[in-house]
């Protein structure tokens, strides 16, 4: 739903581009539990949007809370696959802090392969 607050996603067509949108937007209002006063004022302003391309004050801080909400649950579902990979049955014994450490560079740092080129190439 989230995809028609991106003007490239837009028909061409004038008449279309007026028309596009509205129902997903009210849905995105009302899944953030927006009031109805405050769902009218986004819907107003994201039909200044999209036939001036200015982005008025309702409309900015409702993208701004979609922003912040997930649209998959990919991100988390990486996040348990490195910390099963990382603290296994032989190493269960490891500390909270230890676990998150290790875990803050599984999922931030650089592969463990580019680490070894790096160490290799540096040292000769």
């Amino acid at each position: 739903m989230a995809k028609v607050l991106d003007s490239d996603e837009w028909p061409s067509d004038v008449l279309q581009r007026a028309l596009y949108g509205e129902a997903e937007v009210a849905k995105l209002c009302k899944e953030v539990r927006l009031s109805s006063e405050a769902a009218v004022d986004v819907l107003a302003d994201y039909s200044v949007y999209k036939n001036t391309m200015k982005i008025g004050r309702h409309i900015s801080d409702f993208m701004t809370k979609i922003a912040i909400y997930p649209i998959s649950s990919a991100d988390c579902e990486r996040g348990f696959s490195v910390m099963n990979l990382q603290h296994s049955d032989v190493r269960n014994r490891l500390q909270t802090e230890t676990v998150s450490s290790i875990l803050t560079v599984a999922i931030n740092g650089p592969h463990f392969s580019c680490v070894l080129v790096i160490n290799t190439c540096s040292r000769g």
